[in-house]
């Protein structure tokens, strides 16, 4: 009796129509989740655009509250802000005033403000309430002011950003990809409910879901963030959290009441650090150019010299030539 016997040949062959086929799921795979990411973002950028139209010019008036900060041990970790942040397409100022606790009630304990635009990026303090503002700091294109501001103060982008970078941003990066897309309900309310991964070869590493209200020109509700391939329950889990409140409309948009910010750790999401930003007032509309000016603060503009750098190069090495020609001269007369 003869058992049949599969040849060397066919076996290579099984193997590489096994490899072609995983090949292709796996390209169909990466193709659909590309597919999915795109339709989402054609009707995210179409919706969402009256938004990003009004948040992108307003003015903000806020109370933040922050709790088990490192930066701040002198105070137990705590530090209460009155903010006022202005917003004009690029421009961008954030004035932060530190309030501390008195008999009387909040004292201002001096402001800084943080400004940037597309001629100029500053920083300028005050000691006190009667203390005129110096100018600190001049930024320059390499440090990217307008990201650090916004990253340190998230509520100024709070409907459409996830951590400190917009939506939109997140999304376009090639190496995130979209895992889930689904409508969720929610105490009532609608929600589509965004879940994203960013690849193995990225330097971030990380995951997340975000949840957004389609029918309130796709403000963002809340969303979550975590290293990828951490679970909930793993001891070491760690995710950045972040929920926007809402109370009233104006042209349509929804008005933001409330920013908090949170980190939670392991099983059991512990709060390790906070903020909650409570929006006292918002007012939509064009803020003049003169208001993102060190002007606006009684501080006259630094004159812009960009050559200065170039002249002390060229002075220095002119002085440089004469000496070499001095001493030329004085070597070939004393040989003489």
């Amino acid at each position: 009796m003869k058992v049949a016997r599969f040849s060397w040949f066919k076996h290579a062959t099984v193997r590489v129509l096994l490899t072609i086929l995983v090949a292709g799921m796996l390209l169909c795979c990466g193709r659909a989740a590309a597919d999915l990411k795109d339709d989402f973002l054609l009707r995210y950028e179409v919706g969402s655009q009256a938004l990003l139209a009004e948040y992108s010019r307003c003015m903000m008036t806020v109370v933040c509250r922050r709790e088990n900060w490192p930066a701040y041990k002198e105070t137990g970790g705590k530090r209460n802000l009155r903010i006022v942040s202005r917003r004009k397409d690029a421009y961008i100022r954030v004035d932060a005033t530190v309030l501390r606790d008195d008999r009387a009630g909040q004292v201002d304990a001096g402001c800084v403000v943080r400004c940037a635009g597309p001629q100029m990026a500053f920083r300028a303090d005050r000691e006190g309430v009667d203390a005129p503002f110096e100018l600190s700091y001049v930024y320059a294109a390499t440090d990217d002011p307008h990201g650090l501001i916004c990253g340190e103060f998230r509520f100024v982008n709070g409907p459409f950003v996830v951590m400190a970078s917009t939506l939109k941003d997140l999304l376009r990066y090639r190496a995130v990809k979209v895992t889930g897309l689904s409508e969720v309900n929610l105490h009532g309310e609608r929600f589509v409910e965004i879940r994203w991964e960013d690849a193995p070869q990225s330097e971030f590493r990380g995951a997340g879901w975000i949840r957004l209200m389609p029918d309130r020109h796709w403000a963002i509700r809340e969303w979550a963030v975590w290293e990828r391939g951490k679970l909930p329950t793993a001891a070491d889990y760690r995710a950045s959290r972040g929920q926007v409140d809402y109370e009233g409309e104006h042209n349509g948009v929804p008005i933001m009441k409330r920013y908090r910010w949170w980190i939670e750790e392991g099983p059991e999401k512990k709060v390790s650090m906070s903020e909650t930003t409570e929006v006292e007032s918002i007012q939509f509309g064009t803020i003049p150019d003169t208001e993102f000016t060190p002007a606006a603060l009684g501080i006259a503009t630094p004159r812009e010299v960009h050559n200065g750098y170039w002249f002390l190069a060229l002075f220095a090495g002119g002085v440089l030539c004469l000496l070499i020609a001095v001493y030329l001269a004085r070597t070939i007369r004393s040989r003489t």
